[in-house]
């Protein structure tokens, strides 16, 4: 039973690329894929970078920290994964739907201004903090992501 008591989740603003540098430094992981719904293609991780460039607002992050100070990405894998494909310039833009002429461009070929709009665009995380518990822990997860 999760008791009230025990809920600790912290929910900041941050920069989504950011946290894909954060994870590209090993300062963030991605836990285990037993929370992942679904894994991205192309199309989809370009769907989103427009989407981000665009300036839309994108999903909030669900994290933890667990006891030794590590912090796990739980849900917002595949969005943090695109940013930080397409930083890497692993993918041009395809299937863009409302900047077309973005199409076939990479990161490192963005003009100043979309540049700007894909690394400044904030999201929220939503951390559960160190010492909660495992299985409220789980619960809170399934909780945040609507499953429950």
């Amino acid at each position: 039973m999760l008791d009230a008591k025990d809920v600790m989740v912290l929910r900041q603003p941050i920069i989504l690329s950011s946290i894909a540098k954060e994870v590209k430094n090993g300062e963030w992981w991605f836990l285990s894929d037993e929370y992942k719904d679904t894994i991205w293609n192309d199309k989809d991780d370009s769907l989103f970078v427009e989407s981000v460039i665009l300036g839309l607002p994108v999903g909030e992050i669900i994290a933890y920290i667990d006891n030794d100070g590590k912090t796990y990405i739980v849900d917002g894998h595949n969005r943090v994964n695109a940013v930080m494909k397409f930083m890497d310039n692993n993918f041009p833009l395809q299937h863009c739907q409302y900047i077309k002429e973005y199409n076939g461009k990479t990161f490192s070929e963005l003009a100043p201004l979309p540049l700007h709009k894909f690394l400044y665009n904030a999201t929220t995380v939503n951390t559960i903090a160190s010492g909660t518990a495992i299985k409220n822990r789980e619960n809170m997860i399934l909780r945040m992501k609507g499953w429950i």
